[in-house]
């Protein structure tokens, strides 16, 4: 079996995202330090970008739909009625770092190809910095991006610190150096409410840090 040059896979929505070029094979999707998500039968005669079980022949149009996906979810989420308050400093991976430790690729992948699962794999990260806000857990988030070992970043001011890498998501406090992991409910279906579980876990561990 030939696996296809690229693909990456986002865990919230189940998205499976790929570029394909002239091949033809029952596949998973892989990541770099994560698991398949599902299969899928593919055939592709030209290279194409694909975005869940929809195919687009453009980088730009894959993205888009990316985009719009997650706006939808953004829209729905509804602010936390009982906010942990304080402020948050989310930590996300660089272009750089995306492309070092969250993709795999072969040597002869064509660039736009690596791009583009750059910036899909980007995007999710923004995504989810983007439904953290929307949710209201804190006070105030901000946003940055690391090159690597997180946890190493300088918090500041900020009370909170929830960052990826490739393990996952993660949560440490301002004055504990406990880092607790945040784990999406993969019973749930894709979209808000996994979305949702996954904001009220991260709640409910922020709660517990500023408890213990």
């Amino acid at each position: 079996m030939k696996k296809p040059a690229l693909a990456i896979s986002l865990c919230l929505l189940l998205l499976t995202i790929s570029c394909t070029r002239a091949w033809e094979s029952k596949h998973g999707a892989f990541s770099h330090g994560s698991e398949v998500f599902q299969g899928q039968k593919v055939k592709s005669v030209f290279k194409s970008y694909t975005i869940g079980n929809e195919e687009f022949r453009s980088a730009s149009e894959a993205l888009q739909r990316q985009t719009n996906l997650f706006s939808n979810i953004i829209k729905d989420i509804k602010p936390n009625q009982n906010p942990v308050g304080g402020t948050a400093l989310i930590a996300i991976p660089s272009d750089v770092e995306i492309k070092n430790s969250y993709i795999n690729y072969g040597i002869n992948t064509p660039q736009k190809h690596i791009d583009f699962a750059i910036a899909a794999s980007g995007n999710n990260s923004l995504f989810i910095a983007d439904a953290i806000a929307k949710r209201h857990i804190f006070d105030s988030v901000s946003v940055v991006k690391h090159n690597g070992n997180p946890t190493s970043y300088p918090m500041g001011n900020s009370d909170f610190m929830i960052f990826n890498d490739v393990d996952g998501w993660f949560i440490k406090g301002k004055s504990k150096p406990l880092i607790i992991p945040l784990m999406f409910d993969k019973n749930k279906p894709g979209g808000v409410q996994r979305t949702e579980a996954f904001l009220d876990e991260l709640s409910k561990q922020a709660q517990n840090l500023l408890n213990k």
